[in-house]
Order: C-alpha cells, then structure tokens, then sequence
C-alpha cells in the first residue's frame, strides 16, 4: 500500500509540475558596496522582441511590486516604441519619471529536458467471484492497477534580472532564475514576480 501511494504521488507531482509554470532562483549577487536603502520608485522593463510578452510580462511585474509597496511604472506605457529603446529614450524617462532604480529582465535561454516515470504494478488480483454481486464488483474494483511508464519533454527558461541605481547607474542586484513549462506568459510573471520580489525583500532592496 505505502509503495503504491508513494509511486502514485509521485506520477501527480509530474502531472502537476507539467500542468503549471514554477520559478526557482537558481542564483544571486547584491552589490557589497551598496549602501542605500530600499527602492521605492522604479522602472521595469522587460527585454524581449515580443510587444505583446513584453506588456504582459511588465505589467504584471509592476502590479506585483505595487502590491508590495514599490511605485512601479511599466516600461510600455512611457516608452511605447517596441523592440530595443534606444538610451536617449530610456535615460530621458527614467529622468522625467523621478525614478530610483530600473530593473530589466531578459531571456538568456530555453533549456529542453526531459522526465521520465516509471511504471510499475501494486500486483493482486481481484478476489474470485466478485462479479456475482454488487458488493464484490465493487470492492473488486478498488484492485491495484498497472501503469505505463511515461516520457514527458518540456522547456525551461532562464531568466536574469537586474537591478540598476538610476542616481550613479550601477549594477546593486542580479539574479538568475528558471521557469519550469512557461506555456503562459501571464501565469509565469505572476510566479517570477512573487520569487523576484521575496529575494529582494530579503536583500532589503525594497
């Protein structure tokens, strides 16, 4: 029975982890010699091609850092042009914003791996007769049960994000981070933005 529901938990945390985009922080830098204090007004910018991922993805970035009590400001909606912002651009609306910092995220790479299941059997057999009555059909039909081993392939993206005092523009923070299966643009920032948000918490960088 223990074997049986240990290998069935584990095929459903596979399920699971399939069904569901999870970002994990992989790794982190603050700047030693950073002495200010947490950032209350920033810029956030999403590096990325897509006009349509990139105003997604910062808002829901910016309305994750205003929960947390930060002014964010998304990038598209001060700097509509899409693609790359040129300098002049960015420095002109980080000045007009009266912004402390700017934190940028970019795509490094997608990562193709592969989980493998095994399967097994619990082994028994339904007892002798159990389909003369209701009640044997039906116990009969809480009978262990094979299950085929199964191969899943799925993307993982990893993401650094960086965080830049507007005053001297110098690096403070990086950090990298990977997105298990990010088939939703939405549903990953929304888990990104909580990750990103605890370790600068914890960094006191907010």
């Amino acid at each position: 029975m223990k074997r049986t529901m240990r290998l069935s938990f584990g095929a459903a945390l596979v399920a699971l982890l399939w069904a569901c985009a999870a970002t994990s922080l992989t790794n982190a830098w603050k700047d030693p010699d950073y002495k200010g204090g947490g950032f209350k007004t920033l810029l956030v910018i999403g590096a990325t091609e897509s006009a349509t991922n990139r105003r997604i993805f910062e808002s829901g970035f910016s309305r994750a850092l205003s929960a947390a009590g930060v002014e964010a400001v998304a990038s598209y909606t001060v700097i509509p042009q899409d693609g790359k912002i040129e300098e002049a651009a960015l420095r002109a609306a980080v000045r007009k914003q009266g912004l402390d910092g700017v934190i940028i995220t970019r795509l490094v790479r997608v990562d193709k791996k592969t989980v493998y299941t095994p399967g097994y059997y619990a082994g028994g057999v339904p007892a002798v007769g159990y389909r003369n009555s209701v009640y044997g059909y039906y116990n009969g039909a809480w009978s262990p049960y094979a299950r085929p081993a199964e191969v899943r392939e799925y993307e993982s993206a990893v993401l650094e994000t960086s965080l830049w005092n507007a005053a001297d523009e110098k690096l403070v923070w990086t950090a990298t981070t990977e997105t298990f299966a990010p088939s939703n643009v939405k549903s990953a920032a929304d888990d990104f933005s909580k990750v990103m948000i605890e370790e600068l918490r914890a960094r006191k960088l907010l």
